[in-house]
């Protein structure tokens, strides 16, 4: 099932915390340009809609039988948790990628490489900024810091140097 905005991949986000805001971020090389299309879908919403349902399911039975890997539960308390909880905290994400680009080479337009993109799904602290930008808030801060304490140094010193007096030589 392919549509004008590419063809679909899924993921599955499980262990999410409820009320917690996540960030999803797509990362792929500049040299190609890409369109991303991101949308989650809760388990319900996926069983409610048949279309939506045969892509998933259509996805599933093209990456079995292109080999691709296998999911594979981060611990096994996801497999022994309860049906309820479970639910609760699975979210479907499905991504349409598309090139955003055109060319007079038909071949390439016809054929679409690949574009190998990173999927970061990053928690936000205390609903304010994604985790993995906490190293670089605390270094601006460090900077910061150093800054005021430096300029206050170096202005202190350029106020002596300016109210200093120097004797005068007399030339006889």
């Amino acid at each position: 099932m392919s549509s004008m905005h590419g063809k679909p991949t899924w993921l599955i986000l499980y262990n999410l915390t409820e009320g917690q805001r996540y960030e999803v971020r797509v990362c792929w090389a500049a040299t190609q340009p890409t369109e991303f299309r991101l949308t989650t879908y809760e388990l319900q919403t996926l069983l409610d809609e048949p279309e939506l349902m045969s892509g998933l399911s259509e996805y599933s039975q093209s990456r079995k039988s292109a080999g691709g890997p296998r999911f594979q539960s981060g611990s096994t308390e996801d497999v022994q948790a309860p049906r309820s909880e479970r639910e609760t905290s699975v979210l479907f994400l499905q991504i349409l990628a598309a090139a955003d680009y055109y060319t007079v080479n038909k071949t390439l337009m016809m054929n679409v490489p690949l574009v190998h993109a990173d999927i970061i799904l990053d928690p936000f602290v205390f609903g304010l900024l994604p985790h993995s930008l906490l190293p670089t808030v605390g270094y601006i801060v460090a900077v910061a810091i150093a800054s005021w304490f430096i300029a206050r140094y170096v202005s202190i010193r350029i106020r002596n140097l300016a109210t200093e007096t120097t004797p005068e030589k007399k030339i006889q």
